[in-house]
């Protein structure tokens, strides 16, 4: 091809085993790029602008799908809702033959999905709509990865949250600033920092030192850690999104997470 341009891209929408979706109603976004329609367990993204190359093309769409992906992993659960990539149209709009165009379907290997692992099975009747206020930049792509070990049984609970929290704190250069840039309590980052800290067992804890409760973690201390690790990697992708407006959304206190039990 001589100018080639993209015309489309096509996605499937994957749920594995964990998810159902029964005679969804097909939902459709437009952005400055792209207009989406997901139909059918299918994704089109007819592009606006010129993308000579699928790359180029796919490097725009699949950030955009990541946050998708992302914000359902966060309020569903990992392993949900992902795409896999299909194919592109491609048409040449500078043709040999004069007055001639013709379109290319591409096909390569599918994309590398935040996906992980999910048991519980669930049937849904539409689909999540996209979000429009998140941004999967290389920070929520960190803990979101550190996060997925915890899921994967390849990291501990206290060690996944301590980085967690210790991360966030080195990006906005303290946990007071934390809870002010971020619009978090700081009982809550407390908290984190205390059961990922100061509580395990020889089999779970992070460190043991004079202050450490050495026990297991309760079954409500568990679930705590997780919504609280959670919480905080949605507002990073909120404060990445738009700095300014982070700091009015909702306030995370102790309130909007799992009760302790003691």
């Amino acid at each position: 091809m001589r100018d080639p341009h993209v015309v489309s891209l096509y996605y499937r929408l994957e749920t594995g085993d964990t998810t159902s979706y029964k005679d969804p109603p097909p939902i459709q976004d437009e952005r400055a790029e792209f207009k989406m329609c997901l139909a059918d367990g299918h994704a089109c993204f007819e592009m606006k602008e010129h993308y000579p190359s699928e790359e180029s093309a796919r490097n725009i769409v699949e950030e955009y799908l990541g946050v998708w992906e992302l914000d359902v992993d966060l309020r569903l659960g990992p392993g949900e809702f992902h795409f896999e990539y299909e194919k592109a149209c491609i048409i040449d709009r500078n043709p040999p033959t004069a007055g001639t165009t013709y379109a290319q379907a591409v096909d390569l290997s599918d994309r590398i999905t935040l996906s992980g692992s999910f048991s519980a099975h669930v049937n849904r009747n539409k689909y999540p709509n996209p979000p429009n206020d998140l941004k999967l930049s290389p920070d929520v792509k960190t803990l979101w990865f550190r996060y997925q070990l915890y899921l994967d049984e390849h990291e501990q609970l206290s060690s996944m949250g301590y980085f967690c929290l210790s991360f966030i704190e080195n990006k906005f250069k303290g946990r007071g600033k934390v809870a002010k840039e971020c619009n978090v309590d700081i009982s809550a980052l407390n908290k984190l920092g205390m059961l990922t800290s100061a509580v395990g067992d020889y089999q779970t804890a992070r460190k043991i030192d004079s202050n450490h409760t050495l026990r297991p973690y309760t079954n409500q201390e568990m679930r705590w850690i997780e919504e609280a690790v959670k919480k905080l990697i949605r507002r990073v992708a909120e404060y990445d999104f738009d700095p300014q407006a982070s700091q009015k959304l909702p306030r995370i206190t102790m309130a909007d997470l799992p009760p302790l039990g003691r």
